[in-house]
């Protein structure tokens, strides 16, 4: 019996020489590259007081240097390796703690990376086929798909299916997440960790924007798979997403045919994107009256392409931005556009009161 509690003591203290070597070696090895007051990335990323401290700034420095370190930081998995670092990190002596990161899930630490992403928001853009790619793989987390499994974010858009119910309750997630997420997940209205990471992903796409080809498509994906509450909060960030032309034009397929979707926020941040390509009011009625070979087979045909067709949309549209809590500046060019293209028709056709910015 001796034998084998000095064997098991053998094991242990080898596996905590192992971690304690491994720990400062991985230590040393990510601060490399640029720093701040003195510090590398890997020290203001393990900062516990991160979001009252100076970490924040040090990743604004650090600007586009950093999105490598934060997107590789937002695709990591929990590992055996890291499990027990965490087992052991705090059997560890206080000088060394100190001198180490702060263990924590893996899903913790994609939540902070995907923060900081949104927070240095165009200096990121690099990262978005990555993050895109992030997505993907916890879309199909979410909708229990094989690993790995192409998506067609178009073909989603239109055919968005339901998500796999899941026995676990927000209530119960501090065992697979850190409680600080824990309660964000709970006051979103979220039950699992896919769930908050896909709406955080999404935060941070919108935030950075630019001229990724699949960057609308993925986001309008995500806004109508959106919870409740959660709809509002991504809705307003596709609103204001800074896109290009280039991504608009390559999304506008999609733009148009969420001009008829039966959800209002989706049918208004699709509008404000199509502002990028098309400011005057004249020629929205040519964009609405292609709207219709964008939608699904019976709905194309039923939609001829005469400029009358497309009153009603415009109409709808109008009211849309009087009951959806649009920003100031967006509510007041959007409105004056849709009102300017209902005028191009000729006399009678608005029929709706002008809209004043007042929101």
């Amino acid at each position: 019996m001796a034998i084998r509690q000095d064997i098991r003591w053998r094991i242990r203290a080898g596996v905590t020489v192992l971690l304690l070597l491994g720990g400062v070696w991985g230590w040393l090895g990510m601060d490399q590259g640029p720093t701040y007051q003195g510090r590398g990335m890997a020290y203001w990323f393990n900062d516990p007081q991160w979001m009252q401290g100076p970490a924040v700034e040090a990743f604004r420095s650090f600007g586009s240097n950093a999105v490598p370190f934060l997107v590789a930081e937002a695709r990591r998995l929990d590992s055996v390796p890291a499990e027990a670092y965490r087992q052991h990190w705090r059997n560890f002596p206080v000088w060394l703690r100190w001198r180490l990161p702060l263990p924590k899930l893996a899903n913790a630490r994609r939540d902070h990376a995907l923060t900081l992403l949104a927070i240095l928001g165009s200096e990121a853009r690099s990262g978005v086929p990555d993050l895109i790619a992030v997505c993907a793989e916890t879309y199909r987390q979410r909708h229990r798909l094989p690993a790995g499994q192409p998506l067609d974010w178009p073909g989603l858009f239109t055919n968005t299916p339901v998500v796999a119910a899941t026995s676990e309750k927000a209530g119960g997630l501090g065992s697979v997440i850190t409680n600080r997420a824990g309660v964000v997940m709970v006051a979103a209205g979220l039950n699992t960790p896919a769930d908050h990471l896909w709406q955080l992903e999404l935060s941070a796409l919108a935030k950075i924007g630019g001229d990724d080809p699949g960057l609308l498509a993925v986001l309008l994906v995500g806004l109508r798979e959106a919870p409740g509450r959660t709809q509002g909060v991504i809705a307003k960030e596709l609103r204001n997403c800074p896109t290009s032309a280039a991504a608009v034009r390559a999304g506008a397929p999609l733009l148009l045919a969420a001009l008829h979707d039966p959800q209002p926020e989706i049918r208004v941040a699709a509008a404000s994107q199509l502002l990028v390509l098309q400011r005057g009011g004249a020629g929205w009625v040519d964009l609405v009256a292609r709207s219709w070979a964008y939608l699904p087979g019976a709905e194309a045909s039923a939609g001829a392409a005469s400029p009358g067709k497309g009153i009603p949309v415009l109409k709808r549209l109008l009211a849309d931005i009087e009951e959806t809590e649009v920003e100031k500046e967006k509510y007041q060019e959007l409105g004056q556009t849709l009102l300017e293209s209902l005028r191009s028709l000729g006399p009678g056709k608005v029929g709706v009161a002008t809209p004043e910015p007042g929101k």
